[in-house]
């Protein structure tokens, strides 16, 4: 059969068409969408006895990272299902007290401090430590005695964490009068600022230096038991001020935001259990309140991490618990802030 050039039109046309539907639908089924799963609004750990203290999240392997402060180790925590891991377990660490990770130099940094009731506790305030661990691994890189640099007989426990551009360390000493400096290359330990009777704790019950974040060429330093905060600048520690902001009485840890806010989270000993979002115009030399959320004052939050989902999530760790010689309880929850960031 002989096809005129109508219709030899007519079928290329038929040919092309069909050619260009074909090509659509595979299009159409190899789209990907890759957004990450949204995580829950209140992840739970269930785990007897863990006690969550501090946490923060490691973007290579989509976890949470907390230290336990009964049992001197550290774990993972499935964002979607609250799954706990032990990562590894560190004798030197009675209590885990911070953690900051470190994806871009493959560190993992936890400091610790000792109530007296850990698996390895070597005494009430009597443990000052940081460990430094390779963050894919768990194996240990370096560790710091900080006890090294004053007078054994007092009190000491190391609460929290922030590295500079440089890869220094700065660990805050609540029941001392110190900031500490770590070098990010020998993990030679020193004092970078002693503060005397403006960073002591106003008793010997209470927590002076709490959270830190660094910010530029400057740290950001939180005072527990007065709710005070301090702009430290790093070039002359000693020329620290106190930034005009309204007092956050019970203040644990500061997490720096994406557009450099500071989350601040509230445990509960002051008026008020859960967290204030704070923003400063002058570089932090005042600071004023964005938003507050409030969080349950019997779970005791201490800490806050950002996430890869982009959102602030605040850590419970039920301490109270421990202070009422409860140590069998089992719930702990990470629960979703989602603030103007």
């Amino acid at each position: 059969m002989k096809i005129n050039k109508n219709q030899q039109s007519v079928l290329v046309l038929f040919v092309l068409l069909f050619l260009q539907s074909c090509m659509n639908d595979d299009n159409d089924s190899v789209i990907i969408d890759d957004t990450p799963e949204p995580f829950s609004e209140i992840i739970t750990i269930t785990n007897q006895g863990l006690y969550p203290g501090k946490i923060d999240f490691n973007n290579n392997t989509n976890t949470f990272i907390v230290g336990s402060l009964t049992r001197s180790e550290v774990g993972q925590v499935d964002p979607y299902t609250g799954v706990y891991e032990t990562f590894f377990i560190d004798d030197n660490l009675p209590m885990p007290t911070g953690v900051l990770v470190e994806e871009s130099r493959n560190r993992l940094l936890v400091v610790c401090g000792d109530f007296g009731y850990s698996r390895t506790s070597v005494g009430f305030s009597q443990s000052a430590y940081l460990g430094v661990y390779n963050l894919e691994t768990g194996a240990k890189i370096a560790g710091v005695n900080f006890k090294e640099l004053f007078a054994p007989d007092s009190q000491s426990f190391t609460s929290e964490i922030a590295v500079d551009d440089n890869g220094d360390i700065y660990v805050t000493e609540s029941k001392g009068t110190y900031i500490y400096k770590i070098d990010g290359t020998t993990y030679e330990a020193s004092i970078f600022l002693d503060g005397g009777s403006d960073f002591a704790p106003v008793s010997p019950i209470f927590f002076g230096l709490n959270g830190i974040v660094f910010i530029d060429d400057y740290l950001v330093v939180g005072k527990t038991d007065e709710g005070l905060l301090f702009k430290v600048p790093l070039a002359d520690p000693t020329n620290y001020t106190t930034i005009q902001a309204p007092l956050f009485v019970g203040s644990d840890g500061l997490e720096l935001t994406n557009n450099g806010n500071i989350l601040l989270v509230e445990t509960g000993l002051g008026n008020h259990a859960g967290t204030q979002l704070l923003r400063s115009i002058d570089d932090w030399e005042t600071a004023e309140v964005l938003e507050t959320t409030d969080i349950p004052a019997e779970e005791f939050p201490t800490s806050s991490a950002l996430a890869s989902d982009g959102s602030l999530y605040v850590l419970t760790s039920n301490s109270t618990q421990i202070n009422a010689g409860n140590f069998n309880h089992e719930n702990f929850n990470i629960y979703k802030v989602t603030p103007n960031q």
